[in-house]
C-alpha cells in the first residue's frame, strides 16, 4: 500500500500521516531536510533548490512498499508552478518544463501509488519553515489543483476534522487492502474520486 498526501503547506498532511505511525512507514520531512541542507523554499525558492527537492522526491519511494508520505513530486511541481507564475525567469521556466516531464515519467513508473488531496481548510501555523501567509497557501493550492488537472492525476479528497480525516483515510486503506489499487473500484466503495473539471 503506497499513499501520498498532497496539498499546500499547513493543510494537515503531517498530522494525518502521524496518526498512522506504527502501522505504516511515514515518509515526512524530505523538503525540510533539503532546506536544512541549504535549499531555498516558499516564495524565496529558485530553480536549483526546486531541482534538488524534486530529485529527493523522485527517489524517496524506491524499494518501499508500505508507506504514507506527506508529500510527493506532485507537490514539488505545484510549488515550481507558483514560482513559474509569480517569479518568472528562464531558469524557473526550464525547471518547470523539466520537472513536468520528470513527473510524467515518475507517474508511469509509480502507477500503484494512491494520491490523497487535502484542500485548504484553515490558515497555516508558523513552524520556522512554513510560510504563514494565507494568500500564499491558497496560491499553492490553486497550483496543486492545476497540476492534478493538467496531468490527469486522480486523487481522493480528504477533508474534515482530524477524526473525520483519519476515518476517511482508514476506509481508503481498507479498500486498497481488500480490492488492491483499482481506482475505479475503490471510488465506488469509498468517498468521491477527485475529478478536476
Amino acid at each position: 500500500m503506497k499513499i501520498c498526501l498532497l496539498g499546500s503547506q499547513g493543510t494537515g498532511k503531517s498530522t494525518l500521516a502521524g496518526l498512522f505511525k506504527g502501522e505504516y512507514e511515514v515518509i515526512d520531512g524530505i523538503t525540510r531536510k533539503c532546506i536544512a541542507d541549504g535549499c531555498k523554499s516558499n516564495k524565496e525558492g529558485d530553480a536549483e533548490s526546486q531541482d534538488t527537492i524534486m530529485r529527493a522526491y523522485l527517489n524517496a519511494f524506491q524499494g518501499k512498499d508500505n508507506f504514507i508520505s506527506t508529500r510527493s513530486a506532485i507537490d514539488v511541481l505545484a510549488y515550481t508552478a507558483y514560482l513559474h507564475t509569480n517569479k518568472p525567469s528562464t531558469e524557473i521556466n526550464d525547471c518547470f518544463v523539466k520537472q513536468s516531464f520528470a513527473l510524467s515519467t515518475w507517474l508511469e513508473d509509480n502507477d500503484d501509488i494512491v494520491f490523497c488531496y487535502l484542500p485548504v481548510e484553515f490558515n497555516p501555523e508558523g513552524d520556522g519553515v512554513r510560510c504563514t501567509d494565507p494568500r500564499y497557501q491558497e496560491d499553492i493550492d490553486i497550483c496543486m489543483r492545476q497540476v492534478l488537472r493538467t496531468m490527469s492525476i486522480p486523487a481522493y479528497v480528504i477533508t474534515g476534522t482530524i477524526g473525520e480525516r483519519k476515518r476517511k483515510l482508514q476506509k481508503l486503506i481498507d479498500d486498497i487492502k481488500f480490492y488492491g489499487v483499482d481506482q475505479n473500484r475503490i471510488n465506488k466503495r469509498s468517498f468521491v474520486l477527485y475529478e478536476v473539471e
